[in-house]
């Protein structure tokens, strides 16, 4: 019987002292803009659409827009990028992290919450983490053209990873990256978002050849992928751009160099909703909505727990805080008079509720109108 003690003890003690679990770390890209090489459309003379609108179009406005936009109203973002470490640990050589895209993020991006889509694209890689020098560079000899603005290098503190085949949507079109490196510069330690972003790789012309450009693109809908670039077939530009790369195939096409930013956004490994069998946290959308001058809130919590409830206006300033207490399990609802933290009345807007709890945050959005 005195030996009860002792085992006690020592299974306390391993426990105390056994690992605990790392949460994943989520940063989802927010911007996405190409550097090199630009593209050009033949259009009274030879167009740099890269980044000036022609015709309402642009590449890089095409990329971002549905990056950054909830076109359709649902609730979610329309095209999604995400980095999650498992775990991030900006003090290690290196760890595991997952490249995605597919996934379902909630709008706005500055307060994104993402999950697995059906089905999403997994690059599953390992980071390495470097505080001396830049983590990721131009391949020499691949930027024939000066461009603005310049390929931005991710500059230390910092991260990269390296793979074999990436595949993108830019802006509808499908882009295979071969020989890839990624890297970004962490903002701040512990990270709170990713700057200096850079997707390199290489595009086959081969594969630009056979990728068809959507119809809807103005004035070179329905061609080829390789017309956009200089030096492919039937661009307009009198420079090319092209390289080879000796892979023992003697392949043409394009080092692609692509600068991003990412914010970082809460990670559910399963859809929201889905929480091992458990009452869900639950954040109704708000009732009238749209409104004037008020609405009502109604959520759900599976267990007690420490709420905290905002208001945030459409650029992301905190408007009102209507909540931030310990609440019991439960239906609850709270009211918003469209008034701020000062009791002044806000202006006809779209507005964001934003529920914290239990480690959790749900969104929902409205709209005042007057």
């Amino acid at each position: 019987m005195k030996r009860r003690p002792l085992i006690i003890a020592a299974a306390l003690i391993a426990i105390l002292a056994a690992p605990s679990m790392a949460a994943k770390t989520a940063f989802r890209i927010d911007s996405l803009y190409l550097r090199d090489p630009h593209v050009f459309v033949n259009f009274v003379g030879c167009r740099d659409v890269t980044d000036t609108p022609l015709a309402g179009y642009s590449f890089n406005g095409s990329i971002n827009t549905p990056i950054q936009t909830d076109g359709n109203g649902d609730g979610l973002l329309d095209q999604n990028y995400v980095f999650v470490f498992d775990p991030l640990d900006q003090s290690a050589l290196n760890g595991p992290v997952t490249f995605m895209s597919g996934l379902l993020c909630s709008a706005p991006t500055w307060m994104s919450a993402c999950w697995p889509g059906p089905p999403p694209f997994l690059y599953p890689s390992t980071y390495n983490n470097n505080i001396a020098v830049n983590c990721l560079g131009i391949v020499p000899g691949t930027v024939a053209h000066s461009y603005v603005p310049p390929i931005t290098l991710p500059s230390p503190e910092c991260f990269s990873l390296f793979g074999s085949t990436l595949y993108l949507n830019l802006g509808g079109i499908p882009f295979a990256l071969h020989d890839v490196g990624i890297g970004a510069t962490y903002n701040g330690n512990p990270a709170t978002g990713l700057v200096n972003g850079l997707i390199r790789g290489y595009i086959y012309e081969s594969d630009a050849n056979n990728t068809i450009l959507p119809a809807s693109m103005p004035l070179v809908g329905g061609q080829p992928l390789s017309i956009l670039f200089p030096g492919g077939t039937g661009n307009c530009a009198s420079w090319s751009d092209k390289e080879i790369v000796d892979e023992g195939l003697n392949r043409a096409g394009w080092y692609v160099y692509l600068n991003f930013t990412a914010v970082k956004a809460t990670w559910y490994d399963s859809p929201v909703g889905v929480r091992d069998g458990l009452p869900n946290l639950t954040l109704d959308a708000p009732h009238p909505n749209p409104f004037n001058p008020s609405t009502e809130i109604h959520y759900v919590l599976p267990s007690a727990s420490r709420v905290q409830i905002s208001i945030y206006d459409a650029s992301g300033r905190v408007v009102s805080e209507l909540a931030n207490e310990e609440q019991v399990k439960g239906d609850h609802s709270v009211h918003w008079n469209g008034r701020d933290a000062r009791g002044s009345m806000v202006s006809s807007g779209v507005y964001f509720v934003r529920l914290e709890a239990n480690g959790e945050t749900r969104t929902q959005k409205m709209v005042l109108l007057k």
